[in-house]
């Protein structure tokens, strides 16, 4: 039988090299101790549609080849020390509706290039070292339900192109460093429930 599934919990590992040899692979699943970086040969797996590594300690950079993907609806990889920026073909992924980079050291901007991952649901970025513009390419993500930048380094305005967003019910982009005013056009986001924005340099709130 091909492998389809690599669950790997509470054990110090590495991702080999080898695991591009591995192209049934639909799952990998990593959590807590992994360490080392992941290989560039992970873009030799093109049936993989779930991608999570969860509490690891990797403190290396996201590969680029992760943009080859393109089966890929799900990647998580939360609180594993990741650095460096994230890649630009991460706007390759055009099936992801979960994207959750969040609690690491990414640094750099968000790339614009995310605004044609249309079919995103899901997207946390939160509890980095981002820095740059709030990027108005979000407002593209129109089937986004939650999107959380918070602690971060964003600067600029609030983009006004966050209320095409008619099914957000949850916004946050609390600690950061927006100016500004809060746009009234967030308001023609009807679903929203939850709204942070404190700890920002905004005006008029």
């Amino acid at each position: 039988k091909k492998l389809r599934g690599l669950f790997q919990i509470n054990a110090v590992y590495q991702l080999p090299t080898e695991i591009g040899l591995m192209t049934s692979l639909e799952i990998i699943l990593g959590v807590s101790s992994l360490v080392g970086s992941i290989p560039t040969e992970i873009g030799l797996l093109s049936n993989l549609n779930i991608f999570t590594l969860e509490d690891n300690n990797l403190e290396s950079t996201l590969p680029s080849q992760i943009g080859r993907l393109s089966k890929l609806v799900v990647v998580v990889l939360s609180n594993s020390k990741f650095t460096g920026t994230i890649p630009t073909l991460v706007g390759s992924l055009t099936s992801l509706t979960r994207l959750g980079l969040m609690s690491n050291l990414f640094s750099g901007t968000i790339p614009t290039e995310v605004g044609v991952l249309t079919n995103l649901e899901s997207f946390g970025l939160h509890s980095n070292k981002l820095s740059g513009r709030f990027q108005s390419q979000i407002g593209l993500l129109t089937n986004l339900i939650d999107c959380l930048t918070y602690r971060n380094s964003l600067t600029g305005e609030v983009p006004s192109e966050l209320g095409n967003l008619q099914k957000l019910t949850d916004l946050e982009f609390f600690t950061n460093q927006l100016v500004g005013t809060l746009p009234s056009e967030i308001g023609l986001a009807t679903k929203l429930v939850y709204l942070y924005y404190y700890r920002n340099f905004l005006s008029g709130t």
